[in-house]
């Protein structure tokens, strides 16, 4: 929890600072629960330097939808290649 209010003031202060000073608008904001991540409260994690991008695009694709994350690190070689296959068939 200390770790999303710290988000959550950085967020507002870069706000403030970049739009003389008005307050950023959190209307329809909610926290993860626990029930987006198993029920388990874990969330997965990356264990390399090189997976960001798809743990990222995975997490904002689940959150999008209200879907567990019911991925994990040894997904991502075969994720990757489902993400290629995407972006080749719509371009």
């Amino acid at each position: 929890e200390e770790v999303h209010d710290a988000l959550r003031q950085w967020l507002d202060d870069e706000h403030k600072t970049k739009m003389a000073g008005a307050a950023f608008d959190f209307t329809g904001w909610t926290r993860i629960s626990s029930t987006m991540m198993g029920g388990s409260g874990r969330c997965p994690r990356q264990h390399n330097g090189c997976d960001c991008g798809v743990f990222a695009t995975l997490f904002c694709m689940h959150m999008s939808i209200d879907k567990e994350f019911d991925f994990e690190q040894a997904d991502i070689v075969s994720i990757r290649r489902w993400m290629v296959q995407e972006v080749y068939n719509v371009g």
